[in-house]
């Protein structure tokens, strides 16, 4: 039988691998967001900055996915605790998704993804007693019969609907909102409760504990040959690069422009005929990007989970403590991009310029989180404060 301190240092081990794994999400953000539409470049520190473009959004995803696994467990004390949590992540959603509609316009054009992230968490208290066996065979039909269902429901919606939510369009197009939200935004929901549901199924199995990295280990090398060698022989056999950028040469792409689009979509593959979805683009939702961010984040997290057993362990704590503020981060650099609107991609070498200005943001972001190591950062105590409402009145003590 493990002592309560033996549980509590696995927790914290736990905890801590997923702060890196969340780290990593948002500093892939800001590097991509930094570079604007100029990542899509195929070469030198633009192609460099860009690596982490639709990762850095399907690792949020991920981490989603084990925190609503902490917040909802396979087993409650008692009603009045399910209630309570149940309740928690109603709220958490909510206070999410208004966020979004609120941050949108400060964004500068940045396509922000936490509207759809708050409305990850009341589809999830639905399947909250699933086992991890369901939830791992939903979540894996999601990502492999998802794609096939929305390519066959937008064909017939005609153009391509706004990427994503905006508050106007809440009372003057409610109908548009929702296909934003689950069809051809940028985040389509039921591509991103994939995400979610596997990640939920890993923690709640146990995978995710530092004694089971064996299990996670084949997992994340299974998804990585799925994802990365999978996709190489698909495309092998089944040639669609050339069948998709035919279909966008068609559509009145420039050459150029389609041959971007082949490899960086915006939710959804750019074409509409079944070989796109053999094209692991990033940002395009096919079952093939999705079976890479999740051996990605498997990876990640494995690296830190091992690297904790170690004498670099301090160094991981220390990697892992801008994933503690991620939200905070999220919307502080959303501001300072829109503050200073660019300017270094007017430099006389853009790229270089751009490469600085990540550089001095992520020292930001482990400055900040080092100054917050022991508290939560001010959005966070925002959403944990609103989703928990049965706190905020104490009774006096007599």
């Amino acid at each position: 039988m493990t002592s309560p301190a033996s549980r509590a240092g696995t927790r914290r081990a736990r905890l801590t691998a997923l702060d890196v794994t969340r780290s990593a999400a948002i500093l892939g953000m800001i590097a991509v967001h930094v570079g604007g539409d100029l990542i899509n470049r195929t070469t030198g520190l633009w192609h460099l900055l860009g690596q982490a473009s639709g990762y850095a959004a399907g690792l949020f995803a991920v981490v989603a996915g084990v925190g609503i696994s902490i917040g909802l467990p396979a087993r409650f004390e008692d009603q009045q605790q399910e209630r309570r949590a149940v309740v928690a992540m109603l709220l958490r959603g909510a206070v999410l998704f208004v966020l979004g509609l609120l941050v949108e316009p400060l964004s500068g054009g940045v396509l922000t993804i936490l509207c759809v992230y708050g409305a990850l968490f009341p589809l999830a208290v639905l399947a909250r007693r699933l086992p991890a066996a369901g939830l791992a065979a939903l979540g894996g039909l999601l990502l492999v019969a998802w794609p096939v269902v929305s390519l066959l429901i937008r064909r017939d919606l005609g153009p391509h609907g706004p990427l994503e939510v905006k508050i106007d369009d809440l009372f003057t197009d409610p109908g548009g909102v929702l296909r934003t939200l689950f069809l051809d935004g940028m985040y389509p929901v039921p591509t991103w409760l994939s995400l979610v549901l596997i990640a939920w199924a890993a923690h709640r199995a146990g995978w995710l504990q530092p004694g089971r990295t064996r299990e996670l280990a084949w997992a994340a090398t299974t998804l990585g040959l799925l994802g990365f060698a999978g996709s190489r022989i698909a495309q092998a056999l089944f040639q669609p690069q050339p069948a998709v950028l035919a279909d966008l040469l068609r559509l009145g792409y420039s050459p150029r422009y389609a041959q971007l689009e082949l490899w960086h979509s915006y939710g959804v593959p750019a074409s509409q005929i079944w070989q796109a979805l053999l094209i692991p683009a990033r940002h395009s939702g096919t079952p093939f990007e999705l079976l890479r961010i999740l051996a990605v984040a498997a990876a990640i997290y494995l690296a830190a989970t091992w690297l904790l057993r170690t004498p670099s362990a301090p160094a991981i704590v220390w990697l892992g403590m801008p994933g503690r503020i991620a939200l905070t981060l999220y919307v502080t650099h959303l501001l300072l991009l829109i503050s200073f609107d660019w300017a270094w991609l007017d430099a006389g070498n853009p790229a270089v310029a751009a490469t600085a200005v990540v550089v001095v943001l992520w020292t930001l972001a482990f400055a900040l989180g080092w100054w917050l190591r022991n508290e939560r950062g001010p959005i966070e105590s925002l959403v944990h404060t609103v989703s928990r409402p049965w706190q905020w009145s104490r009774p006096t003590p007599a």
